[in-house]
């Protein structure tokens, strides 16, 4: 849809597409052959996506990582799994257990479960997994430390070692529901999300990274309010 329209804008404006790439069949009929190669063109987009993606599922399926970096506490363990069409070799990587944060990171668990503050935590981990206090609240919300695995939307268990296990965690959430102000961003009790006019605050989450939308105006050409992730 968008190259038809956009290809229909530049002809009103009279100027000429040439296609270098493919070979598109001359007079009247030209217009059906490109929007038949536009529909393929979109075909094989959407095959590559998915290909890709179940590539990704299968991946992660078998304990390894789909990309990107592994959380405080662990480390990427590269690993060979095959060679490529090149025959130089197929790298992927494992998340293990990070020798000089594992402790650290187990501790700082036990600790929240039995109700310490994030100040205690790090003061006692010596500030080795993080330096701001402000980022335990992620730490604590990462399901990761759980052994799940995630690829989209999909979780994995048993994917890689788990630092903390189901009892414990249950717990650290229950601690950070109860507190608000300090705890999860969808704490939905925070006396700023009782009187605001955004009706929707403390109910929307960013689909990207789960932080919390906040209710934003701008007024530039009018009025515009709207909500906007957190984080980002």
């Amino acid at each position: 849809d968008d190259a038809s329209f956009f290809k229909g804008l530049i002809r009103r404006n009279r100027i000429v597409i040439h296609s270098m790439t493919d070979h598109v069949a001359p007079g009247e009929f030209g217009r059906v052959h490109e929007v038949l190669i536009d529909y393929s063109n979109e075909n094989k987009s959407r095959q590559t996506s998915l290909d890709v993606k179940r590539a990704l599922r299968a991946l992660v399926r078998q304990g390894f990582s789909c990309g990107g970096f592994p959380p405080r506490g662990y480390r990427a363990e590269p690993v060979v799994i095959g060679v490529k069409r090149d025959n130089s070799p197929r790298k992927v990587s494992r998340w293990v257990p990070d020798p000089d944060l594992w402790e650290a990171g187990k501790m700082a668990w036990r600790m929240r479960a039995q109700g310490k503050s994030y100040h205690e935590i790090q003061e006692a981990t010596g500030c080795r997994l993080y330096r701001s206090k402000g980022s335990w609240v992620s730490f604590f919300q990462n399901k990761t430390y759980l052994g799940i695995g995630k690829c989209g939307m999909e979780l994995f268990e048993d994917h890689h070692p788990a630092m903390v296990d189901r009892e414990t965690w249950d717990k650290v959430q229950e601690i950070q529901q109860a507190h608000p102000r300090r705890g999860s961003s969808g704490g939905k009790r925070h006396p700023r999300r009782q009187v605001t006019v955004a009706m929707l605050t403390g109910l929307v989450n960013c689909i990207h990274c789960g932080s919390a939308m906040v209710s934003k105006t701008y007024t530039h050409s009018g009025t515009w309010r709207c909500y906007i992730c957190n984080r980002k």
